[in-house]
């Protein structure tokens, strides 16, 4: 350790920890305690967590807290990726409107990644039906198109099921589509409901529940119970691998951490 340390600082080098927050919170403590001797020796870090996880490492050991700067990298904006539609198409010799490029703009969930992906698919299908405009309807198809590759599905079964049942049977609300659906069910369908967001505070995201239930429901939807499975949804993603950590439940928000998988969940599952 003492050895790269100094070759670090030695060769002016900096050392990059990417995906800080994926570490387990054992992990977390130990880089922290680590980083504090380098540090102290000149050693220079960048540590790139997700921005409601910016403070984790300062949490882990208090005595870096005098000794980090935070730098928070803001997410792309819809003007900003409506842009990548609006210079891209008119090059390709196809039409788009300002109003369809806002559409694609707020589906890409800050995400210009996705905006790419549903552009390649755009393209893909226009060749195909040999047109040269982007309707809401070819909006909707590349939607449903660029979910294809997306490997999703078990996460969502995950969120879905919750953690194994014990003894009671869990509670089933009627949905105002006139299913039976069960608090975990539900939470996974409000996540996918208009505007698509990738965070919210609990009273939105209680009342997106509550827009699913219906008026016909006889069991009252507590707050409380709502927060309990997201509890509970946040342990059993603890146990998971990398893909299934797809949204945070922090400080009384919850967050979805990948835009992929948020768009999977609003059109992958028109697929099946």
């Amino acid at each position: 350790k003492d050895k790269i340390i100094k070759y670090y600082i030695d060769h002016k080098k900096v050392l990059v920890i990417d995906d800080f927050h994926y570490a387990t919170p054992e992990m977390q403590i130990k880089m922290a305690q680590q980083l504090k001797d380098a540090i102290r020796r000149e050693l220079k870090v960048v540590v790139v967590s997700l921005p409601h996880r910016a403070d984790d490492a300062i949490r882990r050991n208090a005595d870096l807290s005098g000794r980090l700067s935070l730098i928070n990298i803001e997410t792309w904006k819809e003007e900003d990726l409506k842009k990548i539609a609006l210079k891209g198409f008119p090059k390709l010799g196809i039409k788009i409107t300002d109003e369809i490029a806002s559409k694609l703009a707020i589906e890409c969930l800050t995400s210009p990644q996705l905006m790419q992906y549903i552009c390649l698919s755009i393209c893909t299908l226009l060749e195909n039906e040999q047109k040269k405009e982007v309707t809401d309807e070819i909006l909707e198809k590349a939607y449903r198109f660029t979910t294809i590759n997306f490997n999703y599905t078990d996460v969502v079964d995950v969120l879905s099921k919750g953690p194994n049942q014990r003894g009671q049977q869990r509670k089933l609300y009627e949905t105002v589509d006139g299913e039976k659906m069960d608090l975990y069910g539900l939470i996974v369908e409000s996540l996918a409901k208009n505007p698509p967001l990738m965070g919210m505070d609990f009273e939105t995201f209680y009342a997106r529940i509550s827009d699913l239930i219906s008026p016909n429901n006889t069991i009252k939807l507590e707050k409380q119970t709502v927060k309990n499975h997201l509890k509970h949804l946040q342990k059993v993603l603890e146990n998971k691998e990398e893909i299934f950590k797809a949204i945070d439940w922090k400080d009384g928000k919850i967050y979805v951490l990948d835009p992929l998988f948020l768009f999977y969940l609003r059109w992958g599952r028109l697929n099946k």
